[in-house]
């Protein structure tokens, strides 16, 4: 198991594909997460981090995984953390 934390809504403190690939890079190999769980802010932080590549300029669609593994958003996960744990 692997948590990211200390995400606040501040510029640069929000939920990266570089803080995902850094967390699955802990797991050993041939060892992977079955779902990755998220706040709903961490999710649209997530897809404001992704740079849409379409002609339109349309923007980048919700992230719903990454490398095959699920992201579930959920409301249990608080987005009011104490940044000191």
């Amino acid at each position: 198991m692997c948590r990211i934390k200390k995400l606040t809504a501040d510029s640069g403190k929000g939920l990266t594909d570089a803080l995902i690939y850094s967390a699955l890079a802990k797991f050993p190999t041939g060892v992977r997460p079955d779902v990755m769980f998220c706040s709903r802010r961490s999710l649209h932080q997530l897809r404001n981090s992704r740079t849409a590549t379409n002609q339109t300029g349309a923007p980048a669609p919700i992230p719903t995984e990454v490398e095959g593994i699920p992201i579930v958003p959920t409301d249990s996960l608080s987005d009011i953390e104490a940044l000191t744990l």
